[in-house]
């Protein structure tokens, strides 16, 4: 009998409930869940005992364990990746050293939870990145790079240079303007006056005829670089062109680097002003202070190199000039003495015969133009090999006591004169093992010529002019001279003229 809990009332082993008050007997109620648990045990047993569970516990199990001990064995791979950025940044002035910081950071906190390898190694990759970012700091006041710059967009040593390098580009700026400058092979004048004027003179020590008025620009350093690269693009004159030049010059570097723009507004000859409009020469090259100092220049346009010195350090070349009296007493031409004393009678108004030859009052003709005849005997002289077909004219003569010769020829050519400088500079160099090459734009009979000379290793200097008038007509003059006669180059030089 079952006894309520109740209300006391005795009922039977089999009631669930209290027969007098309802209420649930609690003996049933334990046996009923003895029994519903019972039943599941019996239910669960065989689905343990199936392979198929075997085989779902070792997958779901067994690689839990394997994977939870290989994480255990081996390194971290962000304290290994710390380590190696830390380490690079000592080579890198600190530059990498705030990555590998993190990186340290990040593995340390791992390998904690993941029980890996590595903790040393972030430990050592802290440190490392510590130590390189002080460095980083000390070379960043010194001038260089640190990762702080890097990271907020800024180069230090890149804005510490790019003062300095003004800093030296005034300076330089200053240095040339502050003087009066010769041209070495010329003897051209140039004067930086105040505002942003120049004087060019075509002749040093000459200051009332031929020279050249106008403004100027001056670019030095990397302002340079720019205004050769970009605002004289034409040109095609790239950092690769103008590293090359450094690479002939030790003491040529983007710092004194130099760009000079002549603004001719003015050409005065014989008092007259020649332009009509604004003439532009732009030059570039280097500006040299080292013991000698000076300014290699080239033109943009022709390619003709200058030299230019400060004028107090100016020594004029003096080449021994011939002496020579002239006399109209006779038709020989008879010499004396030793060749810087030599004697020569000739008649300077009128043509004699001399032999086979023709003595000369003037050399040239209409097409050609002309050079009068003011010291010297000169006859016709032929070219031996001919004439090419592009001279439609030409006009050559000797002296006949110094054997100098002047040609004087007109060109059926679309060269410009800048191109036919070039190509006979190179051809003296190259061909004819000629020494002081150069050129320089400079005027002869009233033209803007472009002039290239050299000495042959006979002693023989060779000076050529190249022109074109304003109605297209191309000339060029010739004069071959020894230093001991040198006045047959200042005969045509000074008295050359188209009319």
């Amino acid at each position: 009998m079952k006894k309520c809990s109740f209300c006391g009332s005795e009922n039977e082993d089999s009631g669930k409930f209290c027969k007098n008050c309802g209420a649930e007997l609690p003996q049933a109620v334990v046996a009923e869940v003895a029994e519903v648990i019972s039943e599941p045990v019996t239910v669960i047993e065989p689905i343990i005992a199936k392979p198929v569970s075997d085989h779902v516990a070792a997958q779901t199990v067994m690689p839990d364990v394997e994977y939870g001990q290989a994480k255990e064995n081996t390194n971290n791979g962000l304290c290994v990746a710390g380590l190696i950025v830390s380490i690079a940044s000592i080579f890198c002035c600190g530059i990498t050293a705030f990555i590998g910081l993190i990186l340290s950071i990040i593995g340390l906190v791992s390998v904690k939870k993941s029980k890996q390898k590595g903790k040393g190694m972030a430990i050592a990759g802290i440190i490392i990145s510590v130590v390189a970012t002080i460095i980083g700091f000390i070379f960043s006041a010194a001038g260089g790079t640190s990762w702080v710059s890097s990271l907020v967009g800024q180069d230090t040593r890149t804005t510490k240079a790019t003062e300095e390098d003004d800093g030296d580009a005034d300076e330089i700026k200053d240095a040339i303007t502050g003087e009066n400058w010769v041209e070495m092979n010329s003897g051209s004048y140039l004067v930086f006056n105040s505002s942003k004027k120049f004087t060019y003179f075509k002749d040093y020590g000459v200051s009332d005829n031929y020279y050249y008025e106008g403004k100027y620009e001056l670019y030095v350093g990397d302002e340079a670089l720019e205004y050769i690269t970009e605002d004289l693009s034409e040109y095609d004159i790239d950092e690769d062109d103008i590293e090359d030049l450094m690479d002939e010059n030790k003491y040529y570097d983007i710092s004194n680097l130099v760009c000079l723009v002549l603004k001719n507004n003015k050409q005065i000859i014989d008092g007259e002003n020649q332009l009509d409009d604004t003439v532009v020469a732009n030059y570039y090259g280097f500006y040299v202070d080292a013991g000698d100092t000076f300014i290699n220049l080239t033109h943009m346009d022709t390619n003709v190199n200058f030299l230019f010195v400060p004028e107090d350090d100016y020594e004029p070349v003096v080449i021994p000039s011939y002496t020579m009296d002239t006399e109209p007493s006779g038709s020989s031409a008879e010499t004396s003495g030793t060749s810087s004393e030599t004697t020569i009678e000739t008649s300077a108004q009128t043509s004699e015969t001399t032999g086979s030859a023709t003595a000369l009052t003037v050399i040239g003709n209409d097409i050609v133009g002309h050079v009068p005849v003011t010291y010297g005997n000169w006859v016709t002289w032929t070219e031996a090999g001919g004439y090419d077909s592009t001279i439609t004219s030409h006009e050559a003569a000797m002296n006949t006591a110094t054997g100098s010769i002047i040609n004087i020829q007109v060109w059926n050519t679309d060269m410009t004169p800048e191109d036919a400088a070039q190509g006979i500079m190179q051809n003296m160099e190259v061909n004819g093992h000629a020494s002081g090459v150069t050129g320089a734009q400079v005027t002869i009979g009233g033209q803007s010529a472009v002039q290239a000379y050299g000495l042959y290793p006979d002693g023989q200097y060779l000076v050529c002019w190249f022109f074109r008038t304003p109605d297209n007509v191309f000339h060029y003059i010739s004069v071959e001279f020894t230093s001991s006669d040198y006045n047959s180059f200042s005969m045509v030089e000074d008295n050359y003229t188209l009319n």
